[in-house]
């Protein structure tokens, strides 16, 4: 396991997020965090990075704590596409996805052939080739989202971190960049750790899903063990049919409304 975390605490100042976390990231594998908003699934993946120090227990990458690294060392061996992202002003998008080769340069010295040929590579496989030249605070929700994610691609790292990837995506645009992170796992053996919101995706595309709750991993296993009516209960507080998808056999879960019943009753009840 190149990534994993014992004993985690996870606050913000005096406000403790998540305890006793201990998860293990498996390699050349797709993980997705599932849970209900608030339940520390981003700040999970904050610690996971680097980006937030725990209040106890500690983060391993590579045999290591990750805090005895710098910065620049982490960014060699990890990519983090964060929820919150800041765009630097007046910057076209292949200058922002040049960022992402930072961490793998020597010098400040300009872009060497291979740096060149990852930017590409990452425009094209994100779809952003044409917009290469247009400034990033001209671009859609969709087409910046897609812009961020090439900057995380042309790192060039063999593990990749994602919150929420897909925000500001429509569907067609979502399956796309769901299709390529697969692609990414099966044909290079990239190591992808995300946080999505859509349980049906999750289940689709993760190998392995993270169940959090209130701070607390509450399940973690295959989308066969995590999405069952009994867990979507638990995590989610809401009742739920599990069905079969007809091409690929996941789990497929569709919410059944109770009258009168709120998803914090529900949860309360069961």
């Amino acid at each position: 396991m190149r990534l994993s975390g014992n004993g985690l605490t996870l606050s913000y100042e005096s406000v403790t997020v998540a305890t006793d976390l201990t998860l293990e990231i498996p390699d050349g594998k797709v993980t997705v965090l599932i849970g209900p908003n608030g339940c520390g699934k981003s700040t999970t993946l904050r610690a996971l990075s680097r980006l937030l120090r725990p209040k106890g227990g500690s983060v391993i990458l590579d045999g290591k704590d990750i805090h005895s690294y710098s910065s620049k060392e982490v960014a060699r061996r990890l990519a983090l596409l964060p929820q919150v992202l800041l765009t630097p002003e007046a910057i076209s998008v292949r200058e922002l996805v040049a960022y992402g080769r930072h961490p793998q340069r020597r010098s400040i010295a300009a872009l060497r052939d291979e740096d060149r040929e990852a930017i590409e590579w990452a425009l094209a496989a994100t779809g952003m080739t044409e917009l290469g030249e247009r400034p990033v605070d001209q671009l859609s929700g969709g087409q910046r989202q897609r812009a961020w994610i090439a900057l995380v691609l042309a790192q060039g790292t063999d593990l990749i971190l994602l919150d929420e990837p897909t925000t500001f995506l429509d569907v067609a645009y979502q399956l796309e960049v769901l299709e390529l992170l697969r692609e990414l796992n099966a044909s290079q053996g990239k190591t992808i750790v995300m946080v999505l919101h859509d349980i049906n995706m999750a289940a689709e595309y993760g190998h392995q899903l993270l169940a959090m709750r209130e701070g607390k991993i509450v399940a973690t296993g295959s989308p066969h063990e995590i999405v069952t009516r009994e867990l979507m209960r638990e995590v989610f507080g809401i009742e739920s049919h599990i069905l079969r998808h007809p091409d690929t056999e996941n789990p497929l879960c569709v919410p059944v409304p109770v009258p009168g019943v709120t998803p914090a009753t529900a949860a309360a009840l069961a």
